[in-house]
């Protein structure tokens, strides 16, 4: 049976609908068929499933998509690739009536949401046709937005896409073009690195979620490479893995993620391309104890102290010493981020009415390998923070919670 799901269902009922969607694929009987029909269209509120005959003879061809009409849609959780970061999202799909039988041909979305993780917002207008045969779902994306407003330097970027997904959403390969513009502050470090930058990318994306089970999984990972066209030529690896189960008549959460971006050619990395960790918010760079974007590699204003005299008691009696000037750091650093990054957060909660109680731990390190020399470098730049709150699940995944953290290993100069 040819059985695919459409882009634009959304939360639950598209997770219902890829569930379903492998139990049709196995049925091998009309009767059985039919059942798990009947069972899937009353458990999809606002989604239409079209049966017709498939393209090999006793085959059958199903499609679950939206419902005709304008659709509005607000999220609050995790979403996006590869670590599901933390976001708030509200998006208009407009899917019209079909002329004929099946599907509509097109489905067109417009999208506002606001990333924790990049402080950023941004639109994007997405066009999909949703009446083809081929094995790969393909979309057009077309994306402006702003980022860093609050502890990076602020960037604004345009973007486009090309995205092939398959019917179950498990793999992705994207085509991207993209413009970017830092602004930073006059004086600031970041105008080291490069102020604009274009960049063409091909990137893979896979993503499998059991959500369903007793014991919920979940493995992100990308893959990009860089530099066909524009000024960025780099490679750039993320994962993400997540697992959940059942403890003390509470829940039990493992996370652990790895970024890793090589900047080729002998170019520099921009700072939209490097890693960085610590804060309340997002997904793959949240650190718990520390300040938003408030560890790893940094750079500090410094100043020479003025030569300073004194008396100090010896056999001679009291003699005037002078010491020689020293170089010293001044205000806070500037957070230039690292191209390795890696944590580890264990959360154990317990369900008090609507809230949860929850403790948890994390372990983290954020470098440059071009600064690392030995294994001791590498083991004094862990960081790792303990904290207890209180929160309230999200529908998308994640929490609004209160926290109380505290740091118990840090380095001189983080923020926390």
């Amino acid at each position: 049976n040819d059985v695919r799901v459409v882009d634009g269902l959304h939360g639950q009922t598209r997770q219902a609908a890829l569930e379903a969607a492998q139990r049709l694929r196995s049925a091998t009987t009309l009767g059985r068929l039919n059942a798990e029909l009947i069972e899937v269209s009353e458990r999809l509120p606002g989604a239409a499933v079209d049966v017709g005959p498939g393209a090999n003879k006793g085959s059958v061809s199903v499609t679950f998509r939206p419902e005709h009409g304008c659709h509005l849609v607000a999220n609050a959780g995790n979403e996006g690739l590869p670590g599901l970061n933390s976001a708030f999202s509200l998006r208009v799909d407009g899917t019209p009536a079909a002329e004929g039988e099946g599907p509509p041909p097109l489905r067109v979305s417009a999208e506002g949401r606001c990333c924790l993780e990049e402080e950023a917002m941004r639109c994007s207008l997405t066009a999909s046709p949703t009446k083809h045969s081929w094995p790969v779902m393909p979309s057009l994306q077309l994306g402006v937005g702003m980022a860093g407003l609050m502890t990076h330097p602020l960037r604004t970027e345009s973007s486009g896409h090309l995205i092939f997904t398959d019917v179950l959403g498990r793999h992705t390969l994207k085509l991207s073009a993209a413009s970017r513009d830092l602004r930073p502050k006059e004086g600031s470090a970041f105008l080291k690195l490069p102020l604009q930058s274009s960049k063409t990318s091909v990137s893979y994306h896979f993503l499998k979620d059991s959500s369903a089970s007793s014991q919920p999984q979940r493995l992100a990972a990308c893959l990009e490479l860089a530099g066909l066209l524009g000024d960025v030529t780099l490679g750039r690896f993320e994962a993400c893995w997540m697992r959940q189960g059942p403890l003390l008549g509470g829940r039990w959460q493992l996370r652990g993620e790895l970024g890793v971006a090589k900047a080729l050619g002998g170019s520099t990395l921009p700072l939209e391309e490097r890693f960085f960790l610590g804060g309340a918010s997002g997904g793959l760079q949240r650190f718990l104890g520390f300040a938003a974007h408030g560890l790893g590699p940094a750079s500090f204003e410094q100043r020479e102290s003025k030569a300073r005299f004194g008396l100090v008691k010896g056999l001679g009696g009291l003699n005037a010493i002078r010491s020689g000037s020293v170089m010293e750091r001044t205000g806070p650093g500037s957070f230039l981020g690292g191209d390795t990054r890696a944590s580890v957060e264990a959360v154990l909660s317990f369900p008090l009415g609507p809230m949860q109680l929850m403790s948890f731990g994390t372990l983290g390190l954020l470098v440059n390998r071009s600064c690392l020399k030995s294994m001791d470098d590498l083991s004094q730049n862990f960081r790792a923070s303990l904290g207890a709150g209180v929160g309230y699940p999200l529908p998308g995944g994640g929490h609004l919670a209160a926290t109380f953290s505290l740091p118990i290993q840090a380095v001189e100069g983080d923020a926390v």
